[in-house]
């Protein structure tokens, strides 16, 4: 099956566009695009996978409320239980915070969702 990023909408496999509000359909998510579709923090829905690293994975992401898509970095789950890894995580996003220029993206928000996920 696939579904719409935007509305939510279920489809078969061979389509590829919503048909009530046109955005590209998404193939359910397993494996590492198991967030796709999800809304983290009741804010961040899940658009798609866009990398990852060491410490988590990237998404892109529509901020539901500001309508504004962007980027989302997610702890590995396996980390998430590890005090040290989540201090160097929140002290990496805080530095960041505080970062204005053009070449760096602008943090806007870091926190953990209520599932404990940390973003």
């Amino acid at each position: 099956m696939k579904f719409c990023p935007k509305c939510g909408e279920e489809y078969e496999v061979d389509q590829k566009f919503c048909s009530k509000d046109g955005a590209t359909l998404t193939v359910s998510g397993t494996g590492d695009d198991s967030l796709v579709g999800k809304v983290i923090a009741g804010r961040f829905q899940v658009l798609r996978k866009l990398g990852e690293g060491g410490m988590g994975e990237v998404f892109l992401v529509e901020h539901l409320r500001m309508q504004r898509k962007c980027a989302l970095k997610v702890m590995r789950p396996h980390l998430a239980t590890a005090p040290d890894a989540i201090s160097r995580f929140n002290r990496e996003a805080n530095n960041a915070s505080h970062i204005e220029h053009p070449n760096v993206a602008t943090i806007y928000d870091f926190g953990d969702a209520d599932d404990g996920m940390i973003y």
